[in-house]
């Protein structure tokens, strides 16, 4: 009488050995793992700053929440707009560090510009090329540099994500800076 080898013990082990593989290739395969991304934004290039755009900084010395504001402002702008001054509201007591910034086209009516100003926005005449599309915003750092951008929203939920992905970006960086 010949006795069977038992193969079952190393089959187990086979498999608790695979099985984190599979695993890994299944996280990257249905793109659930984002590779180290912490931030949310879309960085920009390192020489985005205010002066390669020929722009005065409106607030040297001080983190920026940038909105390139369109010609006209409808409904989706005044949301944003909202929006930007909430972000800045919601950093208590590091709200502070950051100010509210408005680039606004030389269309753009004085009276409009008075009315943002009374709502606490900096605003500023932005003549030349933007590195962002009307309607988007940005995150400047204290020297004038911007960091990171995002995208013009249309749709309410979505407008509100930008926003919080937005704050959550620049509590991380102010977190992490010293300046400003």
């Amino acid at each position: 009488m010949t006795q069977q080898p038992n193969r079952k013990p190393m089959i187990i082990v086979i498999a608790l050995f695979a099985l984190p593989v599979v695993v890994a290739k299944l996280f990257l395969a249905l793109n659930w793992y984002e590779g180290g991304v912490t931030n949310r934004g879309q960085l920009l290039p390192v020489e985005t700053n205010y002066q390669s755009l020929a722009i005065e900084n409106p607030a040297p010395g001080k983190w920026q929440l940038v909105y390139a504001m369109p010609k006209d402002c409808m409904a989706a702008c005044q949301k944003d707009i909202e929006l930007l001054k909430n972000s800045v509201t919601a950093l208590g007591r590091k709200q502070d560090r950051v100010e509210p910034v408005i680039l606004v086209k030389p269309e753009v009516s004085e009276a409009v510009q008075q009315q943002l100003k009374a709502s606490g926005f900096l605003i500023q005449t932005a003549n030349s090329q933007l590195p962002i599309t009307t309607g988007a915003s940005a995150i400047a750092d204290p020297l004038g540099n911007w960091v990171l951008s995002y995208q013009q929203r249309l749709i309410a939920q979505e407008q509100i994500q930008t926003s919080r992905d937005r704050l959550l970006d620049v509590k991380k960086l102010l977190k992490m800076s010293k300046v400003g």
